[in-house]
């Protein structure tokens, strides 16, 4: 089995809330949302583009796809990711902008 371990935003702020009209769907409820129409790109060719990030919804990769080592369960994945997150402290982000990375868009810090 794989494992990954994603970030996402609050589900009612402003980020995970506009992240999901981009991408046309409510991950965590699967409801489909009207995307944004915009201006230079026709409604079909952006139901494409993100036609395979709609199924993932919105988040952030911190660590990608991995396999436990020999030896490890899930269960102390999940001990070890909980402690780890309760000693972390909320920091500021900076302002974020739209940049390609291999091929497929995201959001950078500036």
């Amino acid at each position: 089995m794989r494992y990954a371990i994603y970030y996402t935003p609050a589900n009612d702020s402003p980020l995970w809330q506009q992240g999901c009209r981009w991408l046309g769907r409510e991950a965590t409820t699967g409801v489909f949302l009207p995307q944004p129409r915009i201006a230079q790109i026709d409604p079909d060719r952006l139901a494409e583009l993100t036609r395979i990030p709609r199924h993932y919804g919105f988040h952030a990769t911190v660590v990608p796809p991995f396999h436990l080592q020999d030896g490890t369960s899930e269960a102390q994945l999940v001990v070890a990711l909980t402690d780890f997150s309760t000693r972390q402290h909320a920091f500021l982000l900076p302002s974020l902008e739209i940049t390609q990375l291999d091929s497929f868009f995201c959001l950078r810090p500036k």
